[in-house]
């Protein structure tokens, strides 16, 4: 993670250090490769980065699944069922818990607590029991799949169009841009406004509302077809000079400030450089000599 002096550092030199977590090895950005991903692309077409190293990290864990299992040295196929026997249960559940725990005692221990709260009755037991077999037989998980990136964005914080800003707190270099995209703005009637957005108030014109409004004329003016109204919206915006969308990400939305994560529009790939790719971790294992506290063994309180 950058400290401080990294951080102060990049902002003097008008970059962005980020991060990216993917299931692929790659060295360089390919924007032909969008929609490979998570593919939701919620705020845009283009390549996602976060501020925030373990939101990275998150989606490289999810988009790359769980490591493979091994119990007692022997590899464990995917379990996929609900409906199967106790120790197939068993196996799904630690599938699912060793894609979110590096450390097969806290990934046996998550396995339980959803054993409890999926299951009730005499069934919890019969899955718990197993999860304690595989433990003393020994669990091993093979390398993580996947790599997490570091990268640094040759663009200043302030290139960025801010989803969720006004327009008043929009950066001044994106405020000289709008009014190029032919976008009703602070000097909008009440109608106009209406009729872009929904809502008679300028204040309430946010980085989001204008990303979507141009969304729609790319559709009713330009003739772009439903499928490609993102891609054309992401060249809309990169002609007239804004490379990318900045916005709040799940861990400071809330808070309205903190951490962010960035979408950067084709044809900004080469202001991306990557610093150091990572995530290819050694297999871990918990055996019998591994032990939890005394609290929780063999059972389950949340």
């Amino acid at each position: 993670m950058p400290g401080r002096l990294d951080q102060a550092g990049d902002a003097v030199r008008s970059v962005i250090r980020a991060f990216h977590g993917s299931p692929y090895d790659w060295d360089r950005v390919d924007m032909s490769k969008i929609g490979t991903g998570e593919g939701a692309a919620a705020y845009g077409h283009g390549f996602y980065a976060s501020q925030a190293e373990p939101v990275a990290e998150w989606y490289r864990r999810e988009l790359s699944g769980p490591p493979d299992l091994l119990i007692g040295g022997e590899p464990m196929p995917p379990s996929r069922s609900l409906s199967s026997s106790p120790r197939e249960r068993a196996v799904m559940l630690l599938q699912k818990s060793a894609a979110k725990y590096e450390d097969p005692i806290q990934a046996i221990r998550e396995a339980m607590l959803d054993a409890s709260d999926q299951f009730g009755g005499r069934d919890v037991q019969p899955i718990i029991d197993s999860l304690m077999r595989f433990k003393s037989d020994g669990v091993t998980f093979g390398p993580r799949k996947g790599k997490t990136y570091e990268l640094e964005i040759a663009y200043p914080e302030s290139a960025f169009l801010d989803y969720d800003a006004t327009l008043p707190e929009q950066p001044d270099s994106v405020r000289a841009i709008l009014p190029s995209l032919n976008l009703p703005l602070e000097d909008a009637t009440s109608r106009t406004l209406k009729s872009a957005y929904g809502f008679e108030k300028p204040e309430n014109i946010t980085g989001r509302e204008i990303q979507t409004a141009l969304r729609r004329n790319e559709m009713a003016h330009r003739g772009v077809e439903w499928d490609q109204r993102d891609a054309a919206t992401s060249k809309t915006f990169s002609d007239a000079g804004i490379p990318g969308v900045r916005y709040l990400d799940e861990y400071s939305r809330g808070a309205q400030k903190g951490t962010r994560n960035y979408v950067i529009f084709p044809g900004a790939e080469d202001q991306i450089r990557i610093l150091r790719k990572y995530g290819l971790l050694a297999p871990t294992a918990a055996g019998a000599a591994s032990s939890y506290n005394s609290e929780g063994e063999g059972s389950v309180n949340r």
